[in-house]
């Protein structure tokens, strides 16, 4: 069983950096680090049984629009892996843009393409069929998913799961109608929209 606790945060800003691009971001090998956004402590406070919580960068290659330029923006990806009971766990936060101001999110970065995206308040968006949120704030648009996968591969492992939540269990059935789309419903709105959340605070 995965406990689910209430998202705290360290209350530490992302600093800007001071030198642009020519297109008007930040410059490309300068825009904040991803994998800052989020502390292990930030990540243990939702699901508080998370341990061995890993943050590893990676860049990002964007093609500008209404350019040629194809820029690579450093440590813009950020994958935090971590374990829980009986799972696997990660998210997965990009930069989508660094350095225009933006008041909200645009159209072409609604999840889905705006098909199947709600809004959950701070600037953020969220698929209402997978765990992808995107957020927008200060100057920074950022999207973040939470993926999970079970540890082990036998069929009764992964036919149900648990999550408690405030002293109730709920538990989600993945071989019943609608098992799988309400367990990543749960897990979007207690565990994505949280995280993304946390890292609005800090824009």
């Amino acid at each position: 069983m995965i406990e689910i606790g209430t998202a705290k945060g360290t209350g530490q800003r992302v600093s800007y950096p001071a030198a642009f691009d020519s297109s008007g971001y930040f410059a490309f090998d300068q825009w904040p680090a991803t994998c800052s956004f989020l502390t292990a402590a930030e990540i243990r406070s939702v699901p508080p049984q998370a341990t061995k919580v890993s943050h590893r960068s990676s860049d990002i290659k964007i093609s500008l629009i209404g350019s040629s330029r194809e820029v690579t923006a450093k440590g813009a990806r950020c994958t935090i892996a971590f374990r829980l009971p009986g799972m696997n766990g990660a998210v997965l936060i990009d930069e989508r843009t660094a350095g225009r101001r933006v008041t909200a999110l645009p159209e072409s970065e609604l999840p889905s393409g705006g098909t199947n995206s709600v809004e959950v308040g701070d600037g953020c968006a969220a698929d209402r069929t997978t765990t992808e949120v995107q957020c927008a704030r200060g100057r920074i648009t950022f999207k973040i998913s939470t993926p999970s996968a079970y540890q082990k591969r036998e069929r009764s492992s992964e036919e149900k799961v648990r999550y408690s939540l405030a002293g109730k269990i709920v538990t989600f059935d993945r071989e019943s109608a609608g098992g799988f789309q309400k367990k990543v419903a749960f897990e979007r709105e207690h565990i994505t929209i949280p995280f993304a959340k946390l890292i609005v605070a800090k824009l």
